[in-house]
């Protein structure tokens, strides 16, 4: 089964200019859904801490909008992830964006409808 990673890092060291902001591996993933072999996954992942992934508009994948993070088994403290989530075999071609958030050390920090599922 095609699985897609998307891994989320912050800026977190104060002294940065680019203090807080939120990266991604892959920032706009462009996964084929009927590509084989399927069904295609997704899933998030984090070293940092725990996180929260919001679709506010409709999701691409079968569930939940809203999507938590657990530590991985066996990880560090801050290593958490999603399980892997199946997309929806009749999600509407389109752009979903999504909302992260993510808390390091007490302190929360979002990043509302960058990242991007987009579904050809």
């Amino acid at each position: 089964m095609a699985r897609h990673n998307v891994e989320i890092k912050v800026e977190s060291a104060a002294a940065s200019h680019n203090y807080g902001s939120i990266g991604y591996d892959w920032a706009c993933l462009r996964p084929k859904r009927d590509a084989p072999p399927s069904p295609a996954k997704l899933g998030w992942f984090s070293r940092q801490g725990q996180f929260t992934i919001t679709f506010a508009n409709g999701s691409p994948l079968v569930g939940s909008h809203r999507i938590s993070s657990h530590p991985v088994p066996g990880g560090k403290p801050t290593d958490h992830e999603t399980d892997p989530i199946e997309f929806r075999p009749d999600a509407t071609p389109g752009v979903y964006h999504y909302r992260v958030e993510i808390t390091i050390d007490g302190q929360t920090f979002a990043d509302d409808g960058c990242p991007s599922v987009d579904i050809k």
